[in-house]
């Protein structure tokens, strides 16, 4: 019996809604439409931004490792001790990595 109840209830409930809707003032409805979705364009706007920033940065990043990548190789293509030149070497590796990392 309380099944039926909450069944009569939820009908009524649609009926009223229903009825609102009909009623409801389409210049109001399109107001909170429009203001949603300009909501929605500063958050894209937002997050584009975000994306450019970060994409700068990241461009900023990968030039000062390869600047720095220049510079190692220069000095060990100078180096005349073997164990310097290695150590620049290594280095190179690990900003090759760096900048793969940056790239991908």
């Amino acid at each position: 019996m309380g099944n039926l109840f909450k069944r009569a209830n939820s009908y009524a409930q649609a009926a009223a809604q229903a009825r609102f809707d009909a009623h409801a003032d389409p210049k109001v409805q399109l107001e909170q439409v429009i203001g949603g979705l300009q909501e929605h364009h500063r958050d894209l706007e937002a997050a584009a931004s975000q994306v450019l920033a970060q994409e700068k940065i990241a461009e900023l990043r990968l030039a000062d490792l390869s600047e720095q990548e220049a510079k190692y190789a220069k000095l060990a293509l100078a180096a005349e001790d073997l164990e310097v030149a290695r150590t620049f070497a290594a280095k190179i590796a690990g900003l090759r990595d760096q900048i793969q990392g940056l790239a991908a």
